[in-house]
């Protein structure tokens, strides 16, 4: 809310962010993994390459820029900040840093972190075909995708970032971002179920050192109204904070557009 003074421009006073805000940040393992975004997405570019053929050294290095501006790690990190605070509340924060700092969460955590690192993206890429996929692993671990809704989450990823960059690109483009985001919602089942096999591949990697004690009652927490609200606000404050990073990407290749033309 903005306070009126005479004579000066009002300030807007935030408010202290609570007690557990930080601590559920970390232990969540949202601060590391979002650290590793700009990397990830400038490795992904650098794969992007090999397809598109020869990139000049300065459309690369022009790219480069872009991404550590638009997707700066603190940056994400301020706006995941913000929106957990405003999507948690105290019973949920505090059951869920309960499971995060349990022996149980702290293991699932740092496999968490561990797989997501460009390097460990690499290795998973080229495991996937090759690894062991035991099936009662294998159901194990559909259990907890489901339980955790990931390939929802992984579909509002991709949907959220490129309308936001295709609307950073060019505003006018509401009626495309419209018709994308209509062809999204009709075939979203059909999306999510495609997904389903990557996201499984790749927790196979993710929790290959975690044994089932460990796994079982991640899925409980997770099914439980606390894990609910907190995986449901967790995604939506990485999701919001991708999407501001999208748009302003967007905005950024535009401007590069714009310069390379003078």
């Amino acid at each position: 809310m903005w306070v009126l003074a005479t004579g000066a421009p009002a300030e807007v006073e935030k408010a202290e962010p609570p007690d557990w805000l930080e601590p559920l940040v970390n232990a969540s393992g949202l601060a590391f993994q979002v650290r590793q975004i700009p990397a990830l997405i400038q490795a992904s570019l650098l794969h992007a390459e090999t397809e598109w053929g020869d990139v000049a050294p300065e459309a690369r290095a022009a790219m480069t820029l872009a991404v550590n501006w638009a997707f700066s790690a603190e940056r994400l990190l301020e706006d995941v900040r913000e929106n957990m605070q405003s999507a948690i509340d105290e019973t949920t924060a505090q059951a869920s840093l309960r499971w995060l700092t349990s022996p149980a969460g702290q293991r699932i955590t740092r496999a968490e972190e561990k797989a997501s690192t460009p390097k460990a993206q690499k290795a998973m890429a080229e495991e996937a075909e090759t690894m062991e996929r035991a099936s009662e692993r294998g159901e194990l671990l559909s259990r907890l995708m489901h339980a955790v809704e990931a390939p929802k989450h992984q579909l509002d990823f991709i949907f959220q970032v490129q309308r936001a960059i295709m609307l950073g690109l060019d505003p006018r483009n509401l009626s495309a971002a419209e018709q994308m985001e209509n062809q999204y919602r009709k075939n979203r089942s059909i999306l999510e179920a495609m997904m389903e096999e990557q996201i499984l591949s790749s927790f196979f990697y993710t929790y290959r050192g975690v044994e089932a004690d460990d796994i079982e009652p991640y899925i409980a927490f997770s099914l439980s109204r606390e894990g609910q609200a907190y995986h449901e606000a967790a995604m939506r404050a990485l999701t919001l904070a991708l999407r501001n990073a999208g748009t302003r990407m967007g905005e950024r290749l535009a401007q590069l557009a714009v310069e390379a033309t003078h």
